[in-house]
């Protein structure tokens, strides 16, 4: 599952090169995702997600530094922080138990419900104006969900297919925490922030599930933190290229990665309500995202 550093600033003069660190970013975190698809199977989920903490703080530990040290990491808002984490945290073990049992396409794809539900989220909690134009493409997409997820014969619905739309509402929630809290906390707080409470909270059941793991295991996990903070910083890049019209688009060619890794870790390929419903799903994503461009673009003061 993607993360997205909404609210960042920067020049705007070179979409092609923001374009191709875009592409970049999205090519990381498909590893990421494939990468955990691989040690979900081997080891515990929360096992693997305190270790790659440890990793991701140890790499961000020379930022922190540089930035002043724990004074830097200082804030006035612990609830919005401790509510990021919480999502987070919970978001995480969603979809990495939904790895398990769903091929890494079918969970992309559904996850690409997570910019709906933000949309969706933002009405009640950052009292946001969505009009009749979002909100229809809000519905439709969750049309393609349902088409991804397809019931059973039964007329039920896959639990992992629901745990991986349940990860995505938690990931929306968690970003909703980031566009709250971006307006007074630096990307380096909100980082370690989350990623030490991921730490704590996974930590607490370590004694029960841990387990001796092999040097292969742990290097997968140590990539894993690997991919996640070069992924963030060409998307940093990315963004401040380009305008996030042109950028954001190319976040939907995860679903082509996730298939070739996907498959490349024994996944059958995509069954053809997968690439459907997905088509849906992008549809209205880009849809929402060109009606947000045009607003903004309306209410710009004009020189």
């Amino acid at each position: 599952m993607s993360p997205h550093l909404p609210g960042i600033v920067g020049t705007v003069d070179n979409p092609l090169r923001g374009i191709g660190y875009a592409v970049l970013a999205i090519i990381l975190y498909s590893f990421l995702d494939g990468t955990a698809k691989w040690l979900v199977a081997v080891a515990p989920i929360l096992q693997i997600v305190a270790i790659r903490s440890v990793f991701v703080l140890v790499a961000l530990s020379p930022a922190v530094v540089r930035a002043g040290g724990v004074r830097a990491l200082a804030t006035t808002r612990p609830w919005g922080h401790l509510a990021r984490i919480g999502t987070s945290f919970f978001a995480l073990l969603m979809f990495f138990e939904s790895l398990r049992h769903l091929p890494l396409a079918t969970c992309i794809a559904i996850s690409f419900a997570a910019p709906l539900f933000m949309t969706a989220a933002s009405v009640v909690l950052l009292r946001e104006r969505v009009g009749i134009h979002r909100w229809s493409a809000v519905g439709i997409g969750f049309v393609g969900v349902l088409i991804i997820a397809r019931p059973d014969g039964e007329g039920l619905y896959s639990w992992p297919a629901l745990l991986v739309v349940a990860s995505s509402l938690c990931f929306a929630l968690s970003q909703i925490c980031v566009r709250w809290l971006a307006a007074t906390e630096t990307d380096l707080r909100i980082l370690v922030s989350q990623n030490l409470g991921l730490l704590v909270l996974s930590s607490v059941a370590l004694p029960f599930v841990w387990q001796p793991i092999p040097w292969t295991t742990l290097a997968g996990i140590a990539a894993m933190a690997v991919f996640l903070i070069l992924g963030q910083l060409f998307t940093v890049k990315a963004f401040r290229s380009a305008p996030v019209g042109v950028v954001a688009p190319f976040q939907y060619t995860e679903l082509l990665w996730a298939t070739l890794i996907g498959a490349a870790l024994g996944d059958p390929w995509p069954e053809f309500h997968v690439w459907i419903g997905a088509a849906i799903v992008v549809a209205s994503g880009l849809y929402m995202l060109w009606r947000e461009t045009l607003v903004r673009r309306q209410a710009a003061p004009t020189a």
